[in-house]
């Protein structure tokens, strides 16, 4: 007993110093953040947004400081992470006087990713054992990929978004798991209650819906059909119908919300119909005497026409997409925003070190764990879809056809969903190994989702840490338990030998030396674990930084400019203008409307005459125009100017300045045209 309690508490302490180590990483040179500025651009905009709702108690019905003249419908976004800081920063105040908005801003990331890591390392403890916990936690803790995005100062959501997607998975894992009536209800509540409060937050969170759906689906097809049944219907109706109600985006979504109402409410309530559906038709419908025999054959094809449904609607669904394409093409936003580019190899191999490669081993190797050789091909299909996603530019280097690339990737994606398929519907599982096999085919889904996104957007690699630190752990535990297993045979070792190797410390002892070869051994300078300390204080750096020449323009903004005052500048600087500079402006990173940047790129920013130029301006209720020293040099900015364009900042030395501003004084005979109103290409209205 005494012994139990031992391990216990030091596999407690070993989960605390991981956390404490992953805070202490993420919290490096916050101190020396310039004030009142990020490392990352969008925080500008819910630290905005969090300042109002702490004024105010909500958000306007249309944000007017930005893209102006038409504003920023805020019933088309979702806000819950700018209400969660502005009432986390009201809500402690009383505890913290001198706190700051700022201050809950900053540290938030990293409170949060420390919050998932906690989380997720006592649920992994509870079902799979304290060395999965350990070693999941360390590689979540340190790894490079992890950091970057949940590092204090970084102030986006992504941190937040993480941990409500892991919470929702794992509650609803722990539903699966436990016996009774108010366990499973009460794990299948905050579940539900978590997926509302991520739909609230992302519009890409229905990602981690399709990995609780996917469980599901197995769950369906491997068990009994209303086995759980009562539990799903409950947790679906906590978070579809009041995300119909709380939120316009998923009742007449817009834009880049156009979709969530079928990517986010129809899945799991079509799911839920079916297999309602499926008991009454083998249990009381006049033909349940003929259908019951054959009820495994009527889920399978029930499941396939939804498949084919879901599968028509995207076909209807692409004929939407083409006026956005064009838009960002037209504007060049897919080659200026560095997030959104495909990857390199030398990308992976600086985040993730070697746990790229043991993660995937791991995840091709776990089909073969529970479902022996019949998953064989399944285990070869996933090690072919993590080589194309890890290995993409040295492949399309080799072939020299990118699309052709592509063209396999989408066969071997289809290929494994159809090889899942199969064996999961033929075979139930073994239960073998040190985890229910819930909880990986869990961390599978999850892979084989966010992996497909981050082939081709670096963003969403922050999302893949989790499986591939999950994967890494579980093959690192299935080869110390062969090597233990190869030591503690007769045909390999001696009977003196064996008594004197200790069989819990010798299973540590190797899982640590294992742990150690994956954080220091890479394919390029050394291990991943290198490389650490400077994601935490290095990867990224506050923009616009410290007395640079453009924050010292958005300071004179602040100072010397009306609130009212719209000043008109490239969409990169939007949300530093309106925070910084305190100024209205028509374009931001926001991207509500991308044909605008397409229209400011061709008609200010490299418009050839003047009357073009003011023409826009005009018509978006442009006061001030602010430029900086990338401006093309054959632009009619660079050369001599009417008196229309007033140069007011710097006072001094305007000509060679890296960041110039006017005040644009129209002439009578300029006017406004709606033409630069358009929301997409051709004829287009305002929203």
């Amino acid at each position: 007993m005494i012994k139990a309690d031992f391990k216990q508490i030091v596999t407690l302490g070993s989960l605390c110093v991981c956390v404490f180590l992953c805070l202490w990483l993420r919290i490096q040179d916050t101190a020396d953040l310039p004030t009142e500025q990020f490392t990352e651009t969008d925080a500008y905009l819910y630290y905005q947004q969090a300042q109002t709702i702490a004024d105010w108690g909500s958000l306007p019905a249309r944000e007017m400081h930005r893209w102006v003249p038409v504003g920023r419908d805020t019933g088309q976004t979702l806000n819950l992470y700018a209400y969660a800081l502005a009432y986390t920063y009201r809500s402690m105040g009383w505890l913290f006087g001198e706190l700051r908005l700022y201050d809950v801003v900053v540290y938030a990331p990293a409170i949060c990713f420390c919050l998932t890591l906690a989380g997720l390392s006592a649920f992994l403890w509870w079902v799979c054992g304290r060395r999965m916990a350990i070693l999941t936690a360390v590689i979540l803790a340190t790894l490079p990929a992890t950091i970057e995005r949940s590092a204090a100062g970084f102030g986006d959501r992504d941190a937040f978004n993480l941990m409500l997607g892991t919470f929702a998975v794992i509650t609803y894992l722990a539903g699966l798991r436990t016996r009774g009536v108010r366990q499973p209800l009460l794990w299948t509540l905050v579940s539900g209650f978590l997926m509302l409060l991520g739909g609230l937050s992302w519009e890409g969170f229905a990602i981690f819906l399709w990995v609780i759906l996917g469980i599901g689906v197995w769950q369906f097809l491997s068990t009994s059909s209303d086995k759980h049944l009562q539990l799903d219907a409950v947790w679906v109706l906590i978070f579809v119908p009041l995300l119909f109600i709380a939120s316009p985006a998923y009742r007449d979504g817009l834009g880049f919300s156009s979709h969530l109402f079928a990517v986010f409410l129809v899945p799991p309530l079509v799911f839920i119909g079916i297999r309602g559906l499926h008991v009454f038709l083998i249990r009381r419908s006049p033909w349940a005497a003929s259908l019951k025999p054959h009820a495994k054959r009527l889920s399978i094809a029930l499941l396939l026409g939804c498949g084919a449904m879901m599968g028509f609607y995207l076909l209807l669904a692409v004929k939407s997409f083409p006026a956005l394409t064009v838009s960002y093409s037209q504007s060049g936003l897919w080659q200026s925003i560095g997030e959104l580019q495909p990857p390199h190899f030398g990308y992976w191999l600086f985040r993730y070190g070697s746990v790229f490669i043991s993660g995937s081993i791991g995840l091709s190797v776990f089909p073969l764990w529970v479902w022996g050789r019949n998953a064989s091909r399944l285990s070869m299909s996933l090690l072919a879809f993590t080589a194309l996603v890890f290995f993409r530019h040295p492949l399309d280097t080799l072939w020299g056809r990118p699309s052709f690339g592509d063209a396999l990737f989408v066969i071997m994606l289809l290929g494994c969903g159809l090889e899942l398929w199969q064996v999961v519907n033929k075979h139930a599982a073994t239960g073998r190994g040190p985890s229910d096999v819930q909880i990986p085919l869990a961390m599978l889904f999850w892979g084989l989702s966010f992996l497909t996104l981050a082939r081709d957007a670096k963003r969403f690699d922050f999302f893949i840490g989790l499986p591939l630190a999950f994967f890494t752990a579980l093959l690192i535990v299935w080869v110390s338990e062969g090597i233990n297993g190869l030591l503690d045979d007769r045909n390999y070792t001696t009977q003196g030998l064996r008594e004197k190797l200790p069989q819990m410390p010798l299973k540590l002892g190797i899982s640590g030396v294992l742990l150690l070869f994956v954080m220091f051994w890479g394919l390029k300078d050394g291990g991943y674990i290198l490389r650490t300390h400077y994601a935490a204080t290095a990867l990224r750096t506050a923009f616009p930084g410290r007395d640079t020449s453009l924050a010292r323009a958005l300071f004179w903004m602040r100072e010397h400019l009306p609130e009212t005052a719209v000043v008109a500048a490239e969409w990169s600087f939007g949300h530093h203008l309106n925070v910084l500079g305190g100024v209205r402006t028509i374009t931001d990173a926001d991207h509500y409307i991308p044909h605008w940047i397409h229209l400011y790129q061709r008609h200010v920013r490299a418009a050839k005459n003047e009357t073009e130029a003011l023409e826009f301006l005009k018509t978006h209720e442009a006061t001030h125009l602010m430029i900086t020293h990338k401006q093309p040099a054959d632009t009619m900015l660079q050369g001599l100017l009417s008196e229309a364009f007033a140069p007011i900042y710097p006072e001094s030395g305007f000509q060679t300045a890296e960041v110039k501003l006017w005040e644009l004084r129209y002439p009578p005979d300029i006017q406004t045209h709606p033409k630069y109103l358009a929301i997409e290409p051709g004829e287009g209205s305002p929203p």
